[in-house]
């Protein structure tokens, strides 16, 4: 965004990702993550998948994922098209390569930032979103309440879509101070960045959920919900990850794997809890589903995706928590 980020969106007939990150592989995985899921599923448009992009960042292997599920006709059931900031963005090109209708949104192309935010909203009312999902840093130059904005926006111009969001440091902090205004429905921290958002040690949180006692980040993420967020999904790496709500809280823990890579992983761990909740599971077959998907990504090479045979969900144990 303003030219020091590029900002581009995906979407599928149900769902949509906004990432505006810079140096950061968070919004790009979680889009690779959601893309990839859908596209290999052949999900159709009765089950609701979710999709997601990043900015910028090489993708090897994305646009032969949609030639191949073009090949076997489940893209058009997938994908409606992409949006980009920049025209020289290379999703745009391989979206363009796939068949698919993309859009260039360019902030020099309107008088103000709540311009371009309109123009944006409008393209994500049109998709009649499911869910937006925000998820990165924010670029250098733009303000650190920008997806609190963001958020108030979505409100206004989606009013049924639900939001989540996928962030830290400066811009969770601006979410926190801003919750009464503008909350998003759901949020994915890890054990530090829950810290951060509720002014308690997210080392301990982490160190304490890797003994097996999640009473800490059960308590903080209680707190987040009693201030307005009504999922909070807690990544915590080897000790799997919590789920939080007012109506309760669960814990999983991951099937049996070699780790390899964890860069990622929290993303696809992130995807894995959106296509289960787009797809009607509850809370706890949906942090099952996160869990698994996260620790199949965290066993494969650098940022490679899992395929689908990889996602152990039977072996991911889900208990209910006090």
């Amino acid at each position: 965004a303003d030219g020091a980020g590029e900002l581009q969106v995906e979407a599928d007939l149900r769902a949509v990702a906004v990432h505006a990150g810079q140096q950061d592989l968070a919004g790009d995985r979680c889009a690779r993550s959601l893309a990839r899921s859908a596209v290999r599923a052949g999900l159709d448009r009765g089950r609701g998948s979710v999709l997601g992009v990043a900015p910028g960042a090489e993708q090897p292997g994305l646009a032969e994922q949609f030639r191949d599920a073009q090949r076997h006709g489940r893209l058009p059931d997938c994908l409606v098209g992409v949006i980009s900031s920049r025209t020289d963005a290379p999703g745009v090109q391989r979206a363009r390569d796939a068949g698919l209708p993309a859009r260039c949104i360019t902030p020099a192309d309107f008088t103000d930032r709540p311009e371009f935010d309109a123009a944006l909203m409008r393209q994500i009312d049109h998709w009649a979103a499911d869910w937006v999902v925000l998820a990165g840093s924010l670029p250098r130059g733009v303000d650190t309440d920008w997806y609190c904005e963001l958020i108030s926006a979505v409100r206004a111009a989606a009013p049924q879509a639900r939001i989540a969001v996928d962030t830290s440091d400066a811009p969770m902090l601006a979410i926190g101070k801003n919750l009464e205004s503008s909350a998003p429905d759901l949020i994915k921290p890890n054990g530090l960045e829950l810290g951060q958002l509720t002014g308690t040690d997210g080392r301990e949180l982490e160190a304490q959920a890797a003994r097996g006692d999640y009473s800490g980040v059960v308590s903080a993420a209680r707190d987040v919900v009693k201030r307005g967020i009504a999922e909070v999904l807690v990544t915590l790496g080897g000790a799997g990850a919590v789920l939080v709500t007012a109506e309760g809280a669960w814990a999983a823990t991951p099937p049996p794997a070699t780790v390899k890579s964890t860069v990622g992983a929290g993303d696809a761990a992130l995807a894995g809890y959106l296509l289960g909740r787009t797809a009607g599971k509850s809370p706890a077959a949906s942090l099952a589903r996160s869990v698994a998907y996260g620790t199949a990504a965290a066993s494969k090479q650098g940022t490679q995706f899992p395929r689908p045979e990889e996602i152990d969900i039977a072996n991911t144990t889900v208990n209910s928590l006090a």
